[in-house]
C-alpha cells in the first residue's frame, strides 16, 4: 500500500518537477541479487538476443543481395556448352538418287558416267578414236554424246545459257527450240557466242544435248527428264591419262634472225637430229626441218596475210600454249596436187606480226602429247 501511494504522488507533479534523466525503463524481470559488496551484474540474455538479432540480420542481408546478382535461371536457361541429358538424335544417311543405276566405262578414251535403268543405251562405235556416238534414250527422249569430235564444222549460233561446273570445268547450259519438229533441246557449251554449241575437255571437243517433244513442257515430263539428265551429267568422269613427256635430253633450236626458239627430241632413226635449215629471202620463206623417233617435223615461217584456213581448209580445233593460240589441221590424205597426194600430216598454225608459223608433223593422223610438249616450247627470243 506505501508503494501504490508513492506512485500516484510522484504522477501528479508538474513536468518542470521531473528530474533531466531519461524516461523511466521498466524493470527486468527479477534475478538473483549480488552478494553484498559485489558489483551489480548486467542481464545477459538481452545481450545474447541482440547480437544474435544482428547477426540474422546482416547474414539475411548477404544472402539475399547474394541471389539479386545471381542470373535467374529460370527465365534464361544457360547456354554453356556443358553437357545436357537430352537424347542425340541420329542423322539420316544421304539417299543416292544413282545407287542403283549402271555405269558405263569407255576405257579407251577415258571416261564413264552412270545412267538410270530405264534408259537404253546404244553405243555400237565406242571403240573409235574419234567421233564416238553414244545415245540414251527414254521414250520419245534423247540424250545425245560426241566424244572426241573430229573434222567439226558448221555455222555457229548465240546462246542463251547459265553457268553450271561440269567435271570440274565451267560450262554453260543452253535450251534451244526447234520449231520445225517441235523439239527442246538442252546442251552443253564452253562460250554462248558464234559456238556450235560444244565444250573443250582433256585438249578434246565433246558435245552433250538432251532432247525431247515440246510437249512435255505442257506436264511434269520435262521436269523428270531434265531431272534426270543433270544427274546423269554429274557422274560424269573425264580423266586424263596422258603422261607427261620427259624433256630432259631435248635439245634446243633458235634462230636469230626470226628470234625464235623450241625444243625438240634426239631422234632414235639413225638418221642425224641436225636441223636442215631453208631460206628463201624472195618468198620470204624459211624452213627448217627436224627429225623425230618415228617420223620428222618441220616448222614454216613465210611473211602472208592472215587467214584461218590452211591448204584450203578450216581448222579442227585450237591448242593454247603459252600467250598464243594454234589453229590444228589434220588431213589424212595429206597434200593433194591433182591425182597425187602426199602422206597424212597434223599442223598447228599461228599468225604474229604479219608472219605465219607452221609447225607440220608428217605422217602423223591425230594430236599427241609429243607435238603439244614441241608446240608449247616455242616462244620469241
Amino acid at each position: 500500500m506505501e508503494n501504490a501511494n508513492l506512485s500516484n504522488t510522484s504522477s501528479s507533479l508538474p513536468d518542470s518537477a521531473h528530474p533531466l534523466s531519461p524516461n523511466p525503463v521498466p524493470p527486468p524481470p527479477p534475478i538473483p541479487t549480488s552478494p553484498t559488496g559485489e558489483p551489480p551484474k548486467f542481464p545477459l540474455f538481452p545481450i545474447l538476443a541482440g547480437i544474435l538479432l544482428m547477426i540474422l540480420v546482416a547474414t539475411g542481408t548477404f544472402f539475399l543481395g547474394k541471389s539479386q546478382n545471381r542470373p535467374n535461371t529460370l527465365s534464361n536457361p544457360s547456354t554453356s556448352s556443358s553437357p545436357t541429358s537430352s537424347p542425340t538424335i541420329p542423322l539420316s544417311p544421304t539417299i543416292d538418287p544413282t545407287a542403283d543405276w549402271k555405269t558405263y566405262n569407255n576405257t579407251l578414251n577415258n571416261f564413264s558416267f552412270k545412267y538410270p535403268p530405264t534408259w537404253t543405251i546404244d553405243a555400237t562405235n565406242d571403240q573409235e578414236k574419234q567421233n564416238i556416238l553414244i545415245k540414251l534414250t527414254k521414250d520419245d527422249a534423247t540424250i545425245t554424246l560426241y566424244i572426241n569430235l573430229y573434222g567439226i564444222g558448221g555455222v555457229g549460233r548465240d546462246y542463251e545459257g547459265t553457268p553450271m561446273t561440269f567435271n570440274g570445268k565451267t560450262v554453260y547450259e543452253y535450251k534451244w527450240i526447234y520449231p520445225n519438229n517441235n523439239t527442246v533441246s538442252y546442251g552443253l557449251t564452253d562460250e554462248l557466242k558464234n559456238t556450235l554449241g560444244v565444250f573443250r575437255m582433256n585438249n578434246q571437243t565433246h558435245s552433250i544435248v538432251l532432247t525431247y517433244p515440246q510437249e512435255y513442257e505442257k506436264t511434269n515430263k520435262s521436269k523428270e527428264i531434265l531431272t534426270e539428265f543433270h544427274q546423269i551429267l554429274q557422274t560424269f568422269k573425264f580423266s586424263d591419262s596422258t603422261q607427261a613427256v620427259d624433256v630432259s635430253s631435248w635439245k634446243t633450236y633458235s634462230n636469230s634472225i626470226y628470234n625464235i626458239s623450241f625444243q625438240y627430241p634426239i631422234s632414235t632413226s639413225g638418221l642425224s637430229s641436225q636441223p636442215r635449215e631453208l631460206n628463201n629471202p624472195d618468198a620470204k620463206q624459211f624452213i627448217v626441218t627436224i627429225d623425230l623417233p618415228s617420223s620428222s617435223f618441220t616448222l614454216d615461217i613465210q611473211q602472208r596475210e592472215e587467214t584461218k584456213n590452211y591448204l584450203d581448209n578450216p581448222p579442227i580445233t585450237t591448242y593454247a600454249a603459252k600467250t598464243f593460240t594454234w589453229d590444228i589441221f589434220i588431213t589424212k590424205t595429206g597434200y593433194c596436187d591433182g591425182a597425187e597426194c602426199g602422206p597424212p600430216f597434223v599442223a598447228y598454225q599461228m599468225y604474229k606480226n604479219g608472219y605465219r608459223y607452221v609447225f607440220t608433223f608428217h605422217n602423223q593422223t591425230e594430236i599427241s602429247e609429243l607435238q603439244k610438249t614441241i608446240i608449247s616450247s616455242f616462244q620469241f627470243i
